[in-house]
C-alpha cells in the first residue's frame, strides 16, 4: 500500500489554505486523542499512531517554509525522501510507548528522546516524555516536556490535565488550579481533570472559610473594605 502523504493523513487538497488545514487537524485530533494514562501492558493503540501522524502531518503543513520544501519533494517525486526522518522517529516512538505501557519509564524517556532529536514536531511525544518524567519522579523536567507539548497542541485537554499534575506535585497551586480550569474548558467530559478541579476548588474554600472563622469581627470588616 502507498505511503499516505500528509495532506491525505489531514484529509485536504494540496491547495488547501490554513484554515482548512487547521480545522481538520483538529477534527481528527478529537477523534483520534490517545490515552496517556500509564500501568497498562497493552501493545500500542492504532489511535496513538494515527494521532501522532495527524499531529506530524500538521506540523509539516502549519510551517509554510517546511510545506514548500515538502510540496517540492512531492512533485518531484520524492516522497520517501521527505518522510525518512518520520519514520525513524515513529520508530522511536514506538519503542517509547511499548515501554511506557510496561512501565519501563528510563526506557521510554531514552527513546521519546531519540525520537524528538530525529523529528522535534511531535507533540504527543513529547507529552509521553513529560508523562514519564512525571511517573519517574522528575517533575520539574516534566513540566518542561508538556509545557512544549501543550505549546504545540494547545486545545489538549489531557496535554494540559497532566501539566496540572505536575504543578500540583511542585506546590504550585495556582496554576495547578488554572490548569485544570483550562482542560475543563477545553473538555468538560474529561473527568480525570474535573475531579482534580473540584477537590481544588473545595480545599480551598475550606481553607478560606477556616481563616474567616479564626477572625474576629474588626479583622473581618477590614478585609473586606480593603478590597473595595
Amino acid at each position: 500500500m502507498p505511503e499516505k502523504n500528509c495532506y491525505d493523513v489531514l484529509g485536504v487538497s494540496r491547495t488547501a489554505e490554513q484554515a482548512e488545514i487547521k480545522k481538520a487537524y483538529l477534527t481528527l485530533a478529537k477523534q483520534c486523542h490517545p490515552d496517556l494514562k500509564s500501568g497498562r501492558n497493552t501493545p500500542i493503540t492504532k489511535y496513538q499512531m494515527q494521532f501522532v501522524e495527524i499531529n506530524k502531518a500538521y506540523a509539516m503543513l502549519s510551517d509554510p517554509v517546511r510545506r514548500q520544501k515538502y510540496d517540492e519533494a512531492l512533485a518531484a517525486g520524492r516522497q520517501g525522501e521527505a518522510s525518512i526522518e518520520t519514520r525513524a522517529s515513529t520508530n522511536f516512538f514506538r519503542h517509547g510507548v511499548k515501554s511506557f505501557n510496561q512501565g519501563k519509564m528510563e526506557e521510554a524517556i531514552d527513546a521519546f528522546e531519540s525520537s524528538l532529536r530525529t523529528d522535534d514536531s511531535n507533540s504527543t511525544c513529547r507529552a509521553y516524555l513529560g508523562v514519564a518524567y512525571f511517573r519517574k519522579g522528575d517533575p520539574r523536567k516534566a513540566e518542561v516536556a508538556l509545557k512544549q507539548a501543550t505549546e504545540g497542541e494547545a486545545h489538549s485537554a489531557q496535554f494540559i490535565y497532566y501539566l496540572g499534575m505536575v504543578y500540583k506535585q511542585l506546590g504550585l497551586t495556582d496554576k495547578a488550579l488554572e490548569a485544570f480550569e483550562d482542560a475543563v474548558s477545553l473538555d468538560p467530559s474529561f473527568k480525570p481533570a474535573m475531579d482534580e478541579l473540584d477537590a481544588m476548588l473545595t480545599e480551598k474554600q475550606s481553607k478560606g472559610t477556616a481563616i474567616l472563622k479564626s477572625l474576629n469581627p474588626r479583622q473581618i470588616l477590614s478585609r473586606v473594605f480593603k478590597h473595595h
